[in-house]
């Protein structure tokens, strides 16, 4: 095929790689976090779901605010920083969701939106790194399979998640 939309030179560039697989894995975090976080607060806590999502809401909140700050703090200083600092949050929130989600539902809230500022800020990295980095002759498919593998990775991880949920609850 003479232009293929997944062009195989894609696969040996290691920066797009590099950036590629530190984008699945916020997807991938992200998204198992958004499903199993209302099964523990619907589980553990009793919430309803709108409750849930109102406990969470503080984080999208804040996530879509902190954006415009995101992208101007990507002009002045670079996507570099970002990609350096943005996965220590994604860190820190899984930590303190695995340290501290069984003793509050705060917990949740607070490490939701350290995720969210997070996952907002790696993810605007990312894509406008790649945008960057990619030659124009594969900068359409470069960011077309990225786009593709965020859908996989995220519907991946709630799947895996889900099973993984629907075990813990027939064993307990």
């Amino acid at each position: 095929m003479k232009d293929p939309f997944i062009q195989p030179a894609l696969f040996r560039d290691k920066p797009y790689m590099s950036l590629s697989v530190l984008g699945i894995a916020a997807y991938i975090i992200n998204f198992a976090t958004l499903f199993v976080v209302p099964q523990i607060l619907s589980h553990l806590y009793g919430l309803t779901a709108g409750q849930s999502g109102l406990l969470l809401f503080p984080g999208a909140l804040i996530s879509m605010l902190a954006s415009n700050r995101i992208g101007k703090m990507i002009d002045r200083f670079g996507n570099g920083r970002l990609l350096r600092s943005a996965p220590w949050s994604l860190l820190a929130s899984t930590v303190l969701f695995a340290l501290l989600a069984v003793q509050t539902y705060y917990a949740i809230m607070i490490g939701y939106v350290v995720m969210s500022i997070g996952f907002t800020a790696l993810t605007t990295s990312v894509s406008n790194e790649m945008s960057r980095i990619l030659p124009k002759d594969r900068t359409g498919s470069g960011m077309g399979l990225f786009q593709l593998t965020q859908f996989f990775s995220g519907a991946f991880s709630v799947a895996v998640t889900g099973a993984r949920w629907s075990c813990l609850r027939i064993s307990l």
